[in-house]
This record gives C-alpha cells, sequence and structure tokens, in this order.
C-alpha cells in the first residue's frame, strides 16, 4: 500500500454525491450519482468548500501539491491548515458516516496489523482498500473503522452508492487515531523488539550481558595479579605500565595536536545550491522525552523552524507510558495548528528505561529514508537537515551517519558549563573533523546524529542495554563497513549548571564507554580483522584510553608530585628523574593540546570570552576522574540504570531562544 495519501499526483474530476443519512441536506446530484457542481480542486479536498474552506486557501494547497507531486489533502493537513481532527469530520459529513474520535480497544482496523518488517511502509496506513471489500461485506463485525486516502475514495463513494445500508457498519477516523489504534495493537512485539532486537540480530554486539565469564575471569585475574606484583616489586611493575600508558596519553594528545595545526574548513555551507523541495525525500525526527513537560513547547517550536518540507517532515514525540506529564504536554501541543507532522508515540514501560530503547520502538513506525535524533533541551539550527541530505547525496554510498555539532548556549551560567561548552567546542569542532579525515570510527554524541535509516536497521539499530548507545552505535557503523562524517551546522544544547547533575551524566557516559569496549573486545580477533589495525588502535585509544586516562590522572599527578619533592630533596633514584620528566612532557603535552584545540574552535561558536577559563583544565580533569570511579562502581552494581539529566535549569534563557 502506497500510503496514507500515496504517492502519486491527485486525480481531477467531479465530487462523487454522498450518502443521505440524517437529516443533512446533500447537494444537487446528477442521474448517475455524480455532483453536478463542476469543481477543478482534487477530489480530496474540493467537498471542503461546502463547509466554509475558501477557494482560495483550496487552491494555494493545490498549487502547492502539483509543485511537490503530493495529494492536496496532504498538503492542507501537513501545512496545519485544517487539523486532521476537522478535516476528517468534514469528509465523514460528506460520506455521511460517523466520526469516532478514537477507535475503541479490540475493534479491528482495516487493513491487517502490518507484520514488523511492514511497519515503515504502512506507517502512513490506510484503513479501506478494495481489496478489503469481499472481507468486509462477509464479515460479521458490527463496525468497522476506516481513514481513506484520496485513491480510496471514488471507491468507498462507490460502494455506499451501491450498497447505503454500510454506512451504518463504518465509521471514519482520523489518521493519527488509526495508527495510534495500530501501534497499541502492536505493543508488546513493538516493545519487545526494541529491547532484544539487536540482541536476537547480533547477540555479540548487545550490552544486554556487560561482560562474558571469561571477560570477567580475565579482569578478576589481572587486577589481583597487579596488586600482587606491585606489593612484591613496585618498581619495576611502575616502569612495565609506565610506558603504554604514556604512550596512550601522547597518541591521544597528537590527535587533538593535529586537530590544531589542521585549518579549520571555512566552507560557507549557506552558499550550497539549494535542493528543490519536490527533490527531497521524507525525514524522520525522533526525540525521546522523559520528566521534559516544561521542554515540549520550545522543542517543537524549535524543531517546527527546521528548513524542510513540511509535506516531507515527520516529528514523532516518544514518552514512556507512565510519564502522564510530559503526554499531556505533547498533546496540548497536538492541539495547535502544527499540522499533523507531529505524533506522540508512547512506549510502553518496560525495562530498561533508556532512551535507545524508547528510540528503537518508534524507529519501525518511521517513513522517513533519513533519521535524525534530537534531545529534549535541542535548538538545531534550521539549515541542518539540507546541510544532512546534500552530504549524503554527494557522499559515498557507504556514508551511513553524519554528526552535527553540538554548541553550549548556556556557558556564562558558571564555571562547569563554561568548561563543558569548552570541552564540546574542542571535541565537535576540532577532534572529531580529525577521526573524519583519517577514516577512523567516531563517537557519536548522543544528539543530531543524522542518519540513512536502512544503514541503521541493517546494524540492529540502537542497543537498548548500553548507556551511551551513540558511541557504541559509532563503533557497530565502522564494524559494518560504514562511515560517518561531520557537519557544520551546529546543534544548540543546555550543559548541566550544578555540580549533582554534572556528575551524573559524567558517570554515565564513562560507564558507557566501559560497555562499549566490554562488548566490542569479546572477540577481539574478529574486531581487528573487521576494523583493520589502524581502526583498532584508535578504538582502544578513544574508549577504554580515554576511561583510563581519567582514572589514573590524579595518581599519575600524585606520583609526579612525590617524584619532584624527592627530587628536589636530592633523594631521587636516576629512574625517578626519568620518570619525572617524561611524565611531566606528558601531562604538559596533554594540556596544551587539548588548551590549543579547544583555543581554537571556541571563536566557532562566538565562545572566544572563555578561553581565560582554559587555565582551570587541571582541576576539571580532576572531577573527570571522581566521575570515571564513579562509573565503575555502578558498572558493577547497576549497568543499565540510566541517569537522568533534568533540562530547562538554565540561567541564560535569553541565549536559548537566540542562540548565536
Amino acid at each position: 500500500m502506497s500510503g496514507l495519501y500515496g504517492n502519486m499526483p491527485p486525480k481531477r474530476g467531479s465530487v462523487a454525491s454522498a450518502v443521505q443519512l440524517g437529516s443533512r441536506v446533500q447537494p444537487p446530484l446528477d442521474e448517475d450519482g455524480s455532483s453536478c457542481v463542476p469543481l477543478q480542486l482534487g477530489n480530496d479536498i474540493s467537498f471542503l468548500l461546502k463547509f466554509g474552506v475558501s477557494r482560495d486557501c483550496l487552491e494555494t494547497v493545490e498549487q502547492r501539491a502539483v509543485e511537490l507531486g503530493l495529494p492536496p489533502a496532504k498538503v492542507l493537513l501537513d501545512g496545519g491548515l485544517v487539523s486532521q481532527d476537522r478535516y476528517f469530520r468534514l469528509l465523514a459529513m460528506e460520506l455521511g458516516l460517523e466520526f469516532c474520535e478514537t477507535v475503541p480497544d479490540g475493534v479491528p482496523v482495516l487493513p491487517r496489523l502490518p507484520a514488523p518488517d511492514e511497519w515503515s511502509r504502512m506507517a502512513r496506513i490506510a484503513a479501506y482498500s478494495p481489496q478489503c471489500c469481499n472481507s468486509f461485506l462477509n464479515s460479521k463485525q458490527a463496525d468497522y473503522y476506516i481513514a481513506p486516502d484520496v485513491h480510496q475514495l471514488h471507491g468507498l463513494r462507490k460502494l455506499l452508492l451501491r450498497s447505503p445500508h454500510y454506512a451504518q457498519r463504518l465509521k471514519i477516523m482520523t489518521h493519527a487515531s488509526g495508527l495510534n489504534h495500530l501501534v497499541r495493537r502492536a505493543s508488546f512485539e513493538l516493545l519487545y523488539r526494541a529491547q532484544n532486537g539487536l540482541h536476537l540480530q547480533h547477540s555479540h554486539l548487545s550490552a544486554k550481558r556487560v561482560a562474558t565469564i571469561g571477560q570477567a575471569l580475565f579482569l578478576l585475574l589481572t587486577a589481583q595479579t597487579l596488586v600482587l606484583l606491585g606489593y612484591v616489586a613496585f618498581e619495576p611493575v611502575l616502569m612495565a605500565f609506565h610506558l603504554p600508558a604514556l604512550l596512550g596519553y601522547f597518541a591521544h594528545a597528537g590527535l587533538r595536536f593535529l586537530g590544531w595545526v589542521r585549518p579549520i574548513n571555512q566552507q560557507d555551507v549557506s552558499a550550497t545550491p539549494r535542493i528543490q523541495d519536490a527533490q527531497l525525500p521524507v525525514y524522520s525526527v525522533l526525540v525521546a522525552l522523559h520528566d521534559e513537560a516544561n521542554q515540549v513547547d520550545k522543542l517543537v517550536a524549535a524543531l517546527l523552524r527546521l528548513d524542510w518540507p513540511k509535506e516531507r517532515l515527520e516529528i514523532k514525540l516518544i514518552c514512556e507510558a507512565d510519564d502522564l506529564q510530559t503526554i499531556a504536554a505533547c498533546q496540548h501541543v497536538l492541539g495547535q495548528k502544527y499540522g499533523s507532522i507531529l505524533s506522540v508515540v508512547v512506549v510502553p514501560v518496560g525495562w530498561p528505561r533508556t532512551k535507545p530503547k524508547a528510540l528503537n520502538f518508534a524507529l519501525p513506525l518511521c517513513s522517513g529514508d533519513c533519521v535524525v535524533v534530537y534531545d529534549a533541551e535541542d535548538r538545531p539550527d534550521p539549515a541542518q537537515l539540507r546541510e544532512a541530505f546534500t552530504a549524503f547525496a554527494v557522499g559515498p554510498t557507504n556514508l551511513a551517519c553524519l554528526q552535527s555539532p553540538l554548541s553550549i548556549h548556556n556557558a556564562a551560567d558558571g564555571w562547569l558549563p563554561s568548561m563543558f561548552a569548552i570541552d564540546y567546542s574542542a571535541h565537535f569542532d576540532g577532534f572529531l573533523p580529525v577521526l573524519e579525515r583519517f577514516r577512523l570510527p567516531i563517537p557519536l554524541g548522543g544528539s543530531s546524529n543524522h542518519f540513512k535509516r536502512q544503514a541503521l536497521v541493517n546494524i540492529g539499530a540502537w542497543d537498548p542495554y548500553n548507556v551511551t548507545e551513540d558511541a557504541d552505535l559509532g563503533i557497530r557503523l565502522s564494524r559494518a563497513g560504514c562511515v560517518a562524517g561531520t557537519l557544520k551546522r551546529p546543534t544548540y544544547e543546555e550543559a548541566p549548571n550544578t555540580w549533582r547533575v554534572w556528575l551524573r551524566q559524567r558517570t554515565r557516559w564513562f560507564k558507557g564507554w566501559y560497555q562499549t569496549w566490554l562488548v566490542h573486545m569479546r572477540h577481539p580477533i574478529q574486531l581487528l580483522s573487521e576494523l583493520g589495525m589502524v581502526k583498532f588502535l584508535a578504538f582502544q585509544m578513544l574508549s577504554i584510553g580515554t576511561a583510563l586516562a581519567a582514572l589514573v590522572y590524579p595518581f599519575w599527578v600524585y606520583f609526579l608530585a612525590t617524584c619532584l619533592v624527592e627530587i628536589i630533596d636530592g633523594h631521587a633514584p636516576t629512574w625517578k628523574h626519568i620518570l619525572a620528566w617524561v611524565d611531566m612532557t606528558a601531562i604538559l603535552f596533554c594540556f596544551l593540546a587539548w588548551g590549543l584545540l579547544a583555543a581554537k574552535t571556541l571563536p566557532i561558536r562566538n565562545l572566544q570570552h572563555l578561553r581565560l577559563s582554559l587555565l582551570s583544565i587541571p582541576v576539571y580533569w580532576t572531577l573527570l576522574s571522581v566521575a570515571a570511579w564513579r562509573a565503575i562502581w555502578q558498572l558493577i552494581r547497576s549497568p543499565h540504570v540510566w541517569e537522568k539529566t533534568p533540562h530547562g535549569a538554565s540561567l541564560s534563557q535569553a541565549a536559548m531562544r537566540n542562540p548565536r
């Protein structure tokens, strides 16, 4: 089935007669039952003239529909000129049928409930089709609820003209009501696949089991051996492990240093030739919301500013079933004149309570060729979708994902938000482009990821048990032979402005990196063969290397300080002299590389006033170490618990309304 309104241009012609039901006055009819009033508009909107919708409005809709090659009713509804509720109410009056706001549970909706692999094709489901006539006529069901599309209206009118008594059994509903009914009927299967899809498809890549028995025994024995050797022969063990640690530090700092020496791409993305609306595909926007009722209005306003034809845009607000306040806020927004591109997807309560599980639940309901994920507090650049689509169009065929830079808008709220903004600036505007240039795996950010939907489906979508599903997804894409790229158009986000919120968020990120490393290192030989040596080493550096650097940082600083004290007192052996100078060089090089990259990228987002805060990098890294150690404890006790980051506490509300 082609969809609620199909993909072909509307047919023109006279409007067939409606069935008289009750006391409503019918328009004059010809002998063959057709209307004798000539109408030039598409037959899915022409009847609205009788109900007070102006001809100028309908002709404008018709012209836009011709430009896009879409049925006029779709343009009318997606543009918010007439609500779904009103359109289908008037259609029910035109056909002489009863209109129902909701479909009772247990009542069938034609056609059959689609199988999971058909959801993407039937997301715009039409509940009546000529193929269903025989089953409908012969069925003993009392009522059928339908949402006919433009190509089915003619057949439906003929059926009602031929057999008027069937009008008693047919009831009109909105497309949204029909789809919600279908989702409720399929909720168990959708939830099961959202929870277990990756585990069933690629069990060795799922974090449902955090570590294998072999991995657990290996890590335990390694820790015990290190403790024992350190007690028996501390100095040789320290020297043995110093070298790989230093190499990791220098490699990580070296990539950041490359980002500093690499010239920033000054290409003006606004100069890219604009693609005509008729050539654009459907773009699906997914936003997972939890306890975000205060963000819904501002979020929807930001998403509706996206420079993409509404007729080819679908926005899905995903809520947990027990989050009644957020659902109510979303329903309130839907009641406004925002068009039919908005829909609320309610996810049944089930473990794990994570963002990737919610995204997995909604993904089969998407009909877009491209999918983008945003967070509740996001304010994306309006031209971001067009830049992403153009990049997909001109990029290699295995380009599967694009990461937009994330920029902090509330850096003025305090020291923590300012350091967060510096970190994001260096990472997204400096570090990720270096990884892209050398075709290394890109650890995606949790927001503003643009995907080719089919590529996302092919690798099993998100891991619902990984609390940094974005970073894991970047590695899985690379293992599958896909590449990820970066964009220029940013998304403005809100940074945590309190220590408690910041610590919970950073803990989750470190815990997710531990999960990601454990999952992908279950079969290291296979990982090496899929990634190749260079990408394999890059993965080690980006995942466990980053985490270990945060874990050992305070101990490294303490060791360096004690060495310096002994050197000053004249009691330090030669090997401590050597280690002290090497360690000091490594730490200073890391600080310098990180600081230089941040200082270079801050002007891109007009954050150059934060450069003075770069002097506090050593203090910030100490806090990162606290989060990394807390993540170890959580990985053991509660590996799949998602510590929610609350939003809306920014003191810089003006900056949020008018991000640069």
